[in-house]
């Protein structure tokens, strides 16, 4: 006979658990400090995507190039200075949440 599934099966899993299973698979855990109203070297932005912030982690945490990211607007500012350039430059800045990203605890 056919195989039907349960209603659970098709449902989709929360951001949380997409965003859990995601840093569990990595090797090493990307951290990000996070910053509020702050921004760092505005304006020199390597990509600027409409995504949620999961997102945005999950993207900076794949390319070794991005050092962090600005969050203004339901938008992500990407950057590729280093993670201690952008947390020297850090500066004030309503609205915005910059994340650095942080290097693996050991």
């Amino acid at each position: 006979g056919d195989e039907v599934s349960g209603p659970d099966s098709a449902q989709e899993p929360s951001e949380a658990a997409r965003a859990k299973r995601f840093f569990d698979n990595m090797r090493q855990p990307i951290l990000f400090l996070q910053h509020e109203h702050q921004d760092a070297l505005a304006g020199d932005n390597a990509a600027v995507l409409k995504i949620n912030v999961t997102q945005a982690m999950q993207k900076c945490a794949q390319d070794p190039q991005c050092g962090g990211f600005a969050y203004w607007h339901d938008k992500a500012f990407f950057r590729t200075e280093s993670p201690d350039r952008l947390s020297a430059s850090l500066s004030y800045k309503a609205d915005v949440t910059f994340y650095v990203k942080s290097k693996p605890l050991s």
